[in-house]
């Protein structure tokens, strides 16, 4: 049996760490310690307003009650995604509301699209063979450009979507530390720019100056940020729901207009590629 180091041989006993290999521009090199793991926090103790600056300004001394009740994801739902048909809503489609810049990208209707184009070739001008020919390079040529700004919107709405879920997994299991603190953030903002979207869309529909707006973004952030930990993190996962849920339609909506504007660019391609 060893015997214990005496304090003096101790002096003079030197202790070696495991080594560990990492890959470096110089070829493999041996490292004398262990790398030291990223801490990682759990969504349950994270979703605290002092944990992480995403929310900007806000204002809950403005808050009426009425206010602060009336912000919640099913009345969001409601307005956002209207259940009767036909709605009259401003910058909706198919019954979805979207901001600005989706309803500017979407294609609403491929053919009058496209008859805009060829008319703006044809005014004024003698119908020759070549004048008709430069009409149906117009109409592919709009409709592509088109396309191709929906194309890229919709992958950009899945990525964020998927960064939502990621964050959703987190939301369900509050108690598991998974993340590190700046994934987590990366995730929570993710999340937070598509409320704000939401907000934005509503903004419109509901004609809000700038006070009002700003009430909303409170409103919104006295939602996610206070009651009980039990609170935050089922209002986190009720609010994210609806989120996922609108990215999910609106990924939809693209997609058809996409397919839509496919065919109707078929149908003059092949008369394009002939001349």
């Amino acid at each position: 049996m060893l015997s214990p180091l005496s304090r003096e041989n101790l002096k003079d006993h030197k202790i070696t760490m495991p080594e560990k290999e990492i890959n470096t521009a110089g070829g493999m090199q041996q490292l004398p310690f262990d790398l030291p793991a990223q801490k990682r926090v759990a969504f349950g103790g994270f979703v605290k307003p002092e944990n992480y600056d995403i929310y900007g300004e806000y204002n809950f001394d403005a808050l009426t009650d009425a206010e602060k009740e009336w912000m919640n994801p099913d009345k969001l739902r409601s307005i956002i995604m209207p259940e009767e048909k036909g709605s009259n809503t401003d910058l909706a489609v198919d019954n979805v509301l979207l901001n600005q810049t989706e309803y500017s990208i979407i294609v609403r209707s491929p053919y009058q699209l496209g008859k805009f184009a060829v008319a703006n070739v044809l005014r004024d001008k003698d119908l020759t063979d070549e004048v008709i020919q430069a009409s149906n390079r117009a109409r592919v040529h709009v409709l592509s450009q088109k396309q191709e700004a929906m194309i890229s919107h919709t992958d950009l709405i899945k990525d964020n979507r998927s960064d939502l879920r990621e964050l959703r997994k987190e939301i369900s299991m509050p108690g598991f530390a998974h993340k590190t603190p700046e994934r987590m953030k990366q995730l929570t903002s993710v999340a937070w720019n598509e409320y704000m979207n939401i907000l934005d869309v509503m903004r419109v529909q509901r004609d809000w100056n700038d006070e009002k707006h700003d009430q909303a973004r409170s409103a919104l952030t006295h939602y996610l940020t206070q009651g009980s930990q039990r609170d935050r993190v089922k209002h986190w996962g009720e609010m994210s729901g609806l989120a996922d849920q609108y990215m999910t339609v609106r990924i939809s909506l693209f997609t058809n207009r996409i397919r839509k504007v496919q065919t109707e660019i078929e149908k003059y391609q092949g008369s394009i590629d002939e001349e």
